[in-house]
């Protein structure tokens, strides 16, 4: 393999590398959102937010390992390298063994972000599901009591706050 395509190995692995710890990053988020740890939560936010940057890097500098071997100039948008065609015709124009090498990377890179983008939906809807309690203890700590959801005819949820259980005292 040739110099510039053993840059674009090592970026590659890095890219690969970095995907994984952000799956990582973003299950401890899921971890600490379900406990409620606001230091966890912040920690893994700031990992994130790292690793995030560092996969820009390695995927600007993948892209141009890809226009550099290809002849092709690289895209000033982005994307995806693991999806990016001139990844995939470099690949089909190389001999064993950086062929496989090169396909092998493309394909653990494009799995290693479906399970970033799977962790990533479940932070959501823990999210949202931490933010509806919250929102629910808030209701009855300012008096405007516990929601109370019933249906109505139509078949619809209906949502109403009940009296105040909570009772402000001076001592």
């Amino acid at each position: 393999m040739r110099g510039d395509l053993n840059d674009l190995v090592v970026t590659l692995e890095r890219l690969v590398e970095a995907a994984k710890a952000l799956g990582e990053a973003s299950r401890r988020k899921t971890r600490a959102l379900s406990e409620m740890d606001l230091e966890k939560i912040a920690q893994a936010t700031r990992d994130e937010e790292q690793l995030t940057q560092r996969m820009s890097d390695l995927r600007d500098t993948a892209r141009d390992l890809v226009g550099v071997l290809t002849g092709e100039p690289s895209s000033p948008t982005g994307g995806d390298v693991s999806r990016d065609g001139s990844l995939g015709r470099l690949i089909e124009g190389l001999p064993e063994p950086g062929r496989t090498r090169l396909a092998v990377l493309r394909t653990a890179l494009g799995e290693a972000m479906k399970g970033v983008q799977n962790v990533n939906v479940t932070n959501s809807i823990v999210s949202r599901k931490s933010l509806r309690h919250f929102r629910e203890m808030l209701a009855v700590l300012s008096g405007a009591g516990p929601v109370d959801d019933r249906y109505n005819s139509s078949g619809r949820v209906t949502r109403r706050l009940g009296p105040s259980r909570l009772v402000n005292q001076i001592a």
